[in-house]
């Protein structure tokens, strides 16, 4: 059986994941070149990369934004390993990021909505389970990431709906 927590606490590490990330955007803003640094060109159908995910030792997963189709791309010289896409059509949301956890993947849309998966073949069209987080009524969810404790999430909020703050 799935755990069910209650919105309060899942608010609450939405929460924990904002100053970490703001930790690493400041982190990663200084003008010194990163040592091993690299960068490559996504191809177009990458054309708005909404979050990057940890998929093996050399590579990483990734998504657009307004469609569920995941993309693993090899960190060492950019290639891509394999796509692949859930639901017969594809799935369409507004789906602002990605994490892994224990062997399966999650997207989430800026409504709260998780979609969790195993990861596919390449060109394979895979099913998916689909969980409402609840936030998704209060909060407009801009980020997903893996939690330090597994089979937890962290939801980053980008701002809260019905208020007249633009960001937390």
């Amino acid at each position: 059986s799935k755990k069910v927590e209650s919105e309060e606490a899942q608010m609450t590490k939405a929460r924990f994941g904002i100053p970490l990330l703001a930790f690493l955007a400041v982190a990663c803003s200084g003008s010194e070149p990163i040592s091993g640094e690299v960068s490559y060109n996504l191809p177009d159908k990458l054309t708005e990369v909404s979050g990057l995910a940890v998929a093996g030792r050399d590579s990483v997963f990734t998504h657009n934004d307004e469609y569920a189709i995941i993309y693993e791309y090899r960190l060492s010289d950019g290639e891509q390993l394999r796509a692949f896409a859930l639901g017969d059509p594809t799935l369409e949301g507004d789906f602002e990021g990605i994490a892994t956890d224990q062997g399966r993947v999650f997207l989430v849309t800026s409504d709260g909505l998780i979609y969790s998966m195993l990861p596919g073949q390449n060109g394979e069209r895979v099913a998916y389970e689909v969980y409402d987080s609840g936030i998704g009524p209060r909060c407009e969810i801009e980020g997903l990431s893996r939690a330090p404790t597994p089979g937890e999430l962290l939801l980053m909020c980008k701002r809260f709906r019905n208020d007249s703050s633009d960001a937390l």
